[in-house]
C-alpha cells in the first residue's frame, strides 16, 4: 500500500479499515513485522523522528484527579526539553490552553469536565511539545473539533 498525505492537509479513514494499525505503524509505535519504508518529508524514518510526532490515542487517558491545568502542567513538565525554564514551560501550558479554548475549565478537575473537553485536553498533551505531525486516531468526533480550534 501507499499512503501520500501532504502537509496541512487532513485526511480520514473509513471505520473498520485498519486506521489504528496504520496510525501505530506511522507514529512508529508499532513497528514489528512491518516491511517496506515510511518517509516523511523526503527523509526515511528512524526513531529519532518520534520525538516530532504526536498521536492521539482513541481513549483519553488522565490522573482524572488534576485539573486540566495541572495535567497540561505536568506533562509539560516531563515531556518539554530541560533547557526550558519553567517559566517557558508554563506559557506553553498557557498558549495550549488558549489555542484549544479551553480556558474556563482549566482549574476544573478533568473528571467533572465534557467529553469534548477531555478531547481538545488530549490533544493539548500532544500539542504541547510542538509535533510537527499529529496523527488523531479516533471517531469523526476530531473533524468538527479541528474546525473550531486554530491550530
Amino acid at each position: 500500500m501507499i499512503s501520500i498525505i501532504h502537509s496541512s492537509k487532513l485526511s480520514s479513514f473509513i471505520p473498520g479499515s485498519g486506521k489504528t494499525t496504520l496510525l501505530n505503524t506511522l507514529s512508529g509505535r508499532a513497528m514489528s513485522g512491518v516491511t517496506g519504508n515510511i518517509w516523511f518529508n523526503d527523509q526515511k524514518y528512524d526513531r529519532s523522528m518520534k520525538r516530532k510526532l504526536a498521536y492521539v490515542l482513541q481513549q483519553d487517558i488522565f490522573f482524572e484527579n488534576l485539573t486540566v491545568k495541572q495535567q497540561l502542567t505536568y506533562t509539560a513538565l516531563l515531556r518539554l526539553p530541560n533547557h526550558l525554564s519553567r517559566s517557558d514551560k508554563m506559557a506553553q501550558v498557557e498558549r495550549i490552553i488558549d489555542q484549544l479554548r479551553i480556558r474556563k475549565c482549566a482549574n476544573t478537575p478533568i473528571m467533572l469536565i465534557s467529553g469534548g473537553e477531555k478531547k481538545r485536553v488530549n490533544i493539548g498533551t500532544e500539542l504541547l511539545t510542538n509535533p510537527s505531525v499529529i496523527f488523531l486516531d479516533g471517531k469523526l468526533f476530531y473533524l468538527s473539533l479541528l474546525n473550531n480550534i486554530n491550530l
